[in-house]
């Protein structure tokens, strides 16, 4: 089934997708329980639908968007080969093996 191009989307929404929304919450939760700390995670924010910042207007919802390990060019690959030992798999050809959603909280 992860082969067809038509159930890429939707199983990466179930699994990844889903996986990434329940780290953003608890890293907003451990970001209010430690003072100064702040969240930083893989890939692009999805808190809204449509993003406003691509034309030109303020984000819609400042408190919940936090910034992406590509933002500061960390690289990811290496970080998880190296200091976790799971390497990021990508295909070409349908789903990969697994997925890795990294995470990290920043504190003072």
């Amino acid at each position: 089934m992860s082969r067809h191009p038509q159930n890429l989307e939707p199983i990466r929404q179930a699994t990844y997708g889903a996986t990434k929304k329940v780290v953003h919450e608890l890293q907003l939760q451990l970001e209010s329980l430690i003072p100064g700390a702040s969240s930083i995670a893989a890939g692009r924010c999805e808190q809204c639908a449509v993003c406003t910042r691509p034309s030109g207007q303020p984000c819609a919802k400042p408190e919940r968007m936090r910034y992406s390990f590509s933002a500061f060019r960390f690289d990811l690959g290496r970080i998880a080969k190296e200091e976790l030992q799971m390497p990021l798999l990508w295909s070409s050809d349908g789903l990969p093996e697994y997925n890795v959603a990294i995470a990290a909280l920043l504190v003072p």
